[in-house]
């Protein structure tokens, strides 16, 4: 979780994407889901997605995790920050959970599937997530 998220910060998008399985999944409360690492890296990185913003910084904290074998779950708060621009009082907030599958691969573990769970905003809207409905 630590890596994914320094990743993700320092724009590393080829370190962010193999966080996950080849085949790993990302959603954000059901209104945006991405399968596949390449999937993963090239929205993630695009100016749609966090190549959008100016910088960002995630924080997670709390972290539970279950081991069963070659198989995890790990759940984890979540703070991310969105500079919209160079102005420290121009951004986007988000807070709430992740909940993550995780698998022992030959290398190292990985993620099949995070889900986050944002459950308030804060600043202007995040430009990367639609609106709920």
């Amino acid at each position: 979780m630590v890596t994914f998220a320094r990743a993700l910060d320092e724009r590393d998008w080829e370190t962010y994407a193999n966080t996950y399985t080849e085949d790993g999944v990302f959603a954000i409360n059901g209104l945006i889901e991405m399968a596949g690492r390449d999937t993963i890296r090239a929205k993630t990185s695009s100016e749609q997605g966090l190549g959008a913003y100016q910088g960002t910084w995630h924080l997670s904290s709390n972290h539970c995790i279950t081991i069963d074998g070659d198989t995890a779950t790990l759940r984890s708060y979540l703070l991310g920050v969105h500079m919209l621009s160079t102005r420290t009082r121009d951004h986007a907030d988000g807070a709430g959970w992740h909940d993550c599958d995780v698998v022992r691969t030959a290398e190292r573990w990985r993620f099949s599937k995070v889900r986050i769970s944002e459950v308030w905003h804060a600043g202007r809207a995040l430009a990367h997530v639609p609106p709920s409905a």
